[in-house]
């Protein structure tokens, strides 16, 4: 993945994650969502297979990298999370 900052404010920013698709777009988008530091937060990506999603995030007043690092963060630690629950169930199987 590659993210390229297309414009960026002290509480607002629009990035687009070039090579992603609206799966990864919308898990962030959720995540960031239950956020109580963001005040909004979407995705654009006009078609599925053309163009990739821009994440369009609005916080109340926190830094929107700052605010995007923790999702991704959090994200990473659920991922984790659930590998090592997947590799559990696995060997019960």
């Amino acid at each position: 993945m590659q993210l390229k900052m297309l414009n960026k404010g002290k509480s607002k920013m629009r990035l687009e994650l070039a090579g992603e698709t609206h799966t990864f777009a919308d898990i962030l988008r959720n995540e960031l969502a239950h956020d109580k530091r963001v005040k909004s937060v979407a995705y654009d990506k006009h078609h599925p297979q053309l163009g990739n999603p821009i994440l369009i995030l609005e916080t109340e007043g926190e830094d929107p990298v700052a605010t995007a690092k923790r999702a991704s963060k959090n994200l990473a630690e659920q991922a984790r999370e659930m590998r090592t629950e997947f590799e559990k169930a696995l060997k019960k199987a």
